[in-house]
């Protein structure tokens, strides 16, 4: 899915700013970053995600991987009156 792949795009970029800063301990990523903007209400929930779930799985392990904290956009979360 077009989302997981940009997550996986993101968590590289944790990784490999930090190889470059490494005295960096922040980062923060922009708003849609991850989903990108959508404007059709299905599309957004559609890529929904769940919190915590797979994403914040995938960000969490790349930023203590590289040691960093990181702040990341999430567009839609599925819960229970969003499933």
């Amino acid at each position: 899915e077009e989302v997981f792949e940009n997550a996986k795009k993101i968590c590289d970029i944790v990784k490999g700013v930090k190889t470059g800063l490494p005295g960096m301990d922040l980062i923060v990523f922009p708003e849609y970053s991850t989903m990108g903007i959508m404007y059709d209400r299905q599309e957004m929930f559609d890529t929904a995600c769940q919190i915590p779930g797979d994403l914040t799985d995938m960000f969490g392990a790349a930023c203590k991987e590289a040691g960093v904290w990181g702040v990341f956009s999430l567009t839609g979360e599925q819960h229970e009156e969003h499933p």
